[in-house]
């Protein structure tokens, strides 16, 4: 009598176990998010961009004195990109940046605007002679209206709320500096300018 009663119960056991079990498609579809198309970001990863010595450089311009474009890629047809001056080759990083250069996202005037959606912090691994900085400003439009910053090696700068959509990164040490990698996080938005007092 019992062993035909559990054979009775066994279906039902294991029609409840199933219903438990989530399914795949609506775990994906609770854990996306959505950034408007114009601003989306590489498929990989939509809020985080890393540049260090896997991505490719050969369209990089050393040693050159005039602003150069590297373009990066993106989930849309609309080019996004960085532009640079005073570089040079770091094959075991990213790239080294010389006295008087920097890199940046410029603000255009047409299509999209270059804007990165809302930075929510840089982290930049690099090496430079004792005493000398790598440099930050950052802003809401093309003018990286920001003080400039000295950034630490590997330590996370935070903007916190401020969610800029430029940045820029640039040396004034007579000795290069060798980027090892850049990570920038993104919060999806850019944030409001803040009012000067």
């Amino acid at each position: 009598m019992k062993k035909k009663c559990l054979w009775c119960l066994l279906p039902l056991f294991l029609f409840s176990c199933a219903s438990e079990v989530p399914s795949s498609s609506s775990h994906e579809s609770s854990s996306s998010f959505s950034i408007d198309t114009n601003i989306s970001l590489p498929p990989e990863n939509a809020r985080l961009l890393q540049l260090d010595s896997s991505f490719s450089k050969t369209t990089l311009v050393y040693d050159a004195s005039e602003v150069h474009y590297l373009p990066l890629p993106r989930v849309t047809s609309e080019e996004w990109f960085l532009a640079y001056q005073n570089i040079g080759r770091y094959d075991d990083g990213f790239l080294a940046i010389k006295n008087q250069g920097c890199l940046y996202n410029p603000h255009q005037n047409y299509g999209t605007h270059n804007a990165f959606p809302g930075i929510k912090n840089i982290v930049v691994e690099y090496d430079a002679v004792p005493g000398e900085s790598l440099w930050l400003s950052y802003g809401w439009s093309e003018d990286y209206s920001q003080e400039a910053i000295p950034l630490s090696s590997g330590v996370s700068f935070d903007f916190y709320d401020q969610d800029p959509g430029y940045f820029k990164l640039y040396a004034s040490s007579p000795d290069p500096i060798y980027i090892r990698s850049i990570t920038l996080r993104f919060m999806g938005q850019i944030g409001t300018e803040p009012k000067s007092s």
